[in-house]
């Protein structure tokens, strides 16, 4: 079975290349450092001697596909914000069942996160409950995470977070002040998304 990917990698190893070709390619040294380091693991980049750099791989960006792909994950973000957007807008019995309207600083504290997620996190999808708290879910097919914003007096935005395998294995909980250290932990290690 072929997948296709959004980067293919092309090896030339039977034309070494020097500095100055290195410098034409448009890589900075930051960024060939980063991949040499990525493909040997074991190469500090403050020793390295940049004359003497010779990469082995060249990154060919598919640019269709990339375009598709940042697409996807673009409309997603922006469906989240539009829908956060209009849920700001939403006063009290806002289902006709009694919900209560949404926590202005719980909603701008959700629209702050959705800012920060890059290509790599899984799509979100934005949510609020009937108690005015806005949610955002992640479903990558792997496990199902959600952040809960909530505004408490005198406290700031609380944020719950939830995650969960999709096969076996617990779900974890955790919740804190935004930027505290228990908060953004479980958001980087458990949920692998960026803190809030």
């Amino acid at each position: 079975m072929k997948t296709q990917t959004d980067i293919a990698f092309q090896t030339e190893s039977s034309t070494p290349t020097n500095a100055s070709r290195i410098q034409e390619s448009g890589l900075s040294k930051a960024a060939i450092g980063a991949l040499l380091l990525l493909l040997s693991g074991t190469a500090p980049l403050s020793t390295t001697n940049w004359s003497e750099v010779t990469p082995t791989a060249k990154v060919i960006l598919r640019p269709e596909e990339l375009q598709r792909t940042r697409r996807r994950f673009r409309s997603a973000i922006e469906s989240s914000l539009d829908r956060l957007k209009e849920f700001g807008a939403y006063e009290n019995d806002w289902d006709s069942s009694g919900a209560m309207a949404p926590q202005r600083e719980a909603i701008n504290a959700a629209l702050q996160y959705l800012t920060n997620l890059q290509p790599w996190h899984p799509s979100p999808l934005a949510t609020l409950t009937r108690e005015g708290e806005p949610v955002l879910e992640f479903d990558d097919g792997d496990c199902f995470s959600s952040m809960r914003f909530r505004s408490e007096p005198g406290q700031g935005v609380i944020v719950e977070l939830y995650t969960r395998p999709s096969k076996d294995g617990p779900s974890q909980y955790d919740e804190g002040v935004i930027g505290a250290p228990n908060v953004n932990r479980f958001a980087l290690e458990k949920m692998k998304l960026p803190t809030p």
